[in-house]
């Protein structure tokens, strides 16, 4: 049986948020998605993260949302799993929603996206839901923790 610690509770409404600090590799911005950094080895390979995107190597390692902002690489607390209330979201993505990391760095996009995505170069991972319309680039999530990164 697991015990989760009472910190990873958020105390709105009983829901179990996961959050893990991690090293950002450069600045993040708090409500921006971050992806495992592939290849820092700070603290160890996979224990650093930076903005997400498609274009590199972390494509397929959106791992959650930054809380803080940063203006420099150093330590951030990461969600996980769990609601995030304004995640920055691309302009369009609608409630219920599978997302996955977009183009513009720090951004998550809908999933069905990719049915007319011709590159298979990308694999791309589902990293959560959206749970309310976009409305002027950010919105409500679901974060899945696709990683089991939440500490508890």
């Amino acid at each position: 049986m697991s015990i989760n610690k009472a910190d990873s509770l958020d105390g709105k409404a009983n829901e179990h948020n996961g959050f893990r600090t991690m090293y950002a590799t450069a600045a993040v911005t708090a409500g921006n998605f971050v992806a495992i950094n592939v290849t820092d080895t700070e603290n160890g390979r996979g224990y650093s993260v930076r903005h997400s995107t498609v274009t590199g190597l972390e494509e397929g390692a959106i791992c959650g949302v930054a809380t803080e902002t940063l203006t420099a690489a150093g330590y951030v607390r990461v969600q996980t799993r769990g609601k995030y209330v304004n995640a920055n979201l691309t302009t369009g993505v609608l409630a219920g929603e599978l997302l996955i990391a977009s183009s513009s760095a720090g951004r998550a996009i809908e999933s069905n996206t990719l049915s007319g995505n011709t590159n298979t170069d990308y694999d791309y991972l589902v990293i959560g839901m959206a749970l309310e319309n976009e409305a002027s680039n950010v919105g409500d999530v679901m974060l899945f923790d696709p990683f089991n990164l939440a500490q508890s």
